[in-house]
């Protein structure tokens, strides 16, 4: 399922999911928009795939993108679902990643990428 990019949070909003408590002391309600495990999910979620997805969960809807602008945002019920989906996205079509600070490959330097290892 496709949902247009306007209704989704932005990227380093956690969505609902990993709000507080927002009740006073006084208060004998505790609101909480949703499970504390959907927090630790995202978080998760964001670690393994976060360099080369946009993920987000709103109102219960998990919803990723690629960030090489390819495709659009895709839904799923589930976190376990989601995580899913993007594996499937990844292998039929990865997404490229971007170089760490400080550190090069031989394409970034212009040099030949090696096809086998040299020996003495």
């Amino acid at each position: 399922m496709v949902t247009a990019p306007s209704q989704l949070p932005s990227e380093g909003d956690p969505g609902p999911a990993c709000l507080g408590r927002t009740d006073e002391l006084d208060d004998d309600t505790w609101e909480m928009p949703a499970l504390p495990g959907e927090c630790a999910a995202l978080e998760a979620l964001r670690w393994h795939w976060g360099e080369v997805y946009e993920i987000g969960v709103d109102d219960g809807q998990w919803w990723y993108r690629r960030r090489d602008g390819k495709g659009g945002t895709e839904t799923a019920a589930t976190p376990d679902e989601l995580r899913a989906m993007i594996i499937t996205d990844y292998t039929i079509m990865p997404v490229p990643r971007e170089p760490s600070p400080g550190r090069t490959t031989p394409t970034a330097t212009g040099q030949p990428t090696p096809t086998e290892p040299t020996t003495p």
